[in-house]
């Protein structure tokens, strides 16, 4: 979001809790503007202190995997907090490269989805399998991913 987009944010939004105050309404009627996507931006209720949080709660497939052979895998992600998250996106690094990535659209407080891929492991040894989230919309970043360790034998 550029600077004149954030500015309009700003303004809107300063007009919306004056107009509030004056007008005496509750504060679970006004609604801010957290992040602009294209079809809804993420909103928080007006006086609310908190944020989405997205969490990686699992990470399940097998550990151990003969060489040549597909493996699936499927991550569950939680919205533990307060509002609609927005849409984020999964990564999924095996060792130090990026084997995919895919735009997830928003999940609801107390929601969750489930994300599955497959992976071919070529040759025998130990792999790293991470998943990160990255989200515009939230300020938890600690509980953003997960790590599987997987074991290739020949």
């Amino acid at each position: 979001m550029d600077e004149q987009n954030q500015t309009k944010i700003i303004r809107y939004g300063i007009i919306a809790i004056v107009a509030a105050i004056l007008l005496g309404v509750g504060s679970g009627v006004i609604n801010l503007i957290l992040s602009q996507d294209d079809d809804q931006p993420s909103r928080i209720p007006f006086g609310q202190s908190e944020f989405p949080d997205l969490i990686i709660q699992n990470i399940d497939g097998p550990e151990i995997v003969a060489a040549g052979e597909t493996a699936t895998y499927t991550v569950d992600i939680v919205n533990l907090k307060c509002c609609r998250s927005g849409d984020f996106e999964v990564i999924v690094i095996l060792n130090d490269g990026e084997i995919r990535r895919e735009t997830l659209g928003s999940l609801l407080d107390d929601e969750s989805t489930t994300f599955e891929f497959d992976v071919t492991f070529d040759e025998a040894g130990d792999y790293a399998l991470l998943v990160l989230i990255e989200s515009r919309s939230e300020t938890n970043l600690d509980n953003n991913s997960g790590v599987m360790t997987i074991t290739v034998t020949q």
